[in-house]
């Protein structure tokens, strides 16, 4: 037996984007620990909680704020960078962003947030949705 369920986009784009994040960030623990043996206990010391918390957060469990996933990119020594822009065909439109005139496609907004850590090195990057990308840099 299988189920199916409809998701409004609103909600798919949301779930993607979340399993987008989640999924990067454990593969950036998986990273960090095949360099340096990163526990999940010495992030949790890092951070000065739980290592039960600190897994809840890598598995999944948790719903993670924007300040707790840059808490977790900080302990595990690597940097957030995210880029927003409009996505190449906006919901409803009634001509593609790629046949509008220059001056249309000229004034695309872009958004960069960068929250960065102190350290520096090689760029992973993440395709999340049309108009998001992340970017985790690990020495």
């Amino acid at each position: 037996m299988s189920f199916q369920f409809d998701l409004d986009p609103k909600d798919e784009a949301a779930a993607e984007f979340i399993g987008a994040i989640g999924h990067r960030l454990q593969e950036l623990l998986v990273e960090r620990k095949a360099l340096d043996n990163l526990t999940q206990q010495e992030i949790a010391n890092r951070l000065g909680v739980d290592r039960a918390r600190v897994n809840k957060c890598f598995s999944g469990y948790n719903n993670l704020t924007l300040r707790s996933l840059a808490e977790l990119v900080w302990a595990l020594d690597a940097e957030i960078k995210v880029e927003m822009h409009l996505a190449e065909e906006p919901r409803g439109a009634n001509y593609s962003l790629k046949s509008a005139p220059e001056t249309t496609r000229s004034h695309q907004a872009r958004t960069q947030i960068l929250s960065s850590t102190q350290s520096a090195g090689s760029t992973t990057s993440s395709s999340l949705l049309p108009f998001a990308r992340l970017e985790v840099i690990t020495p």
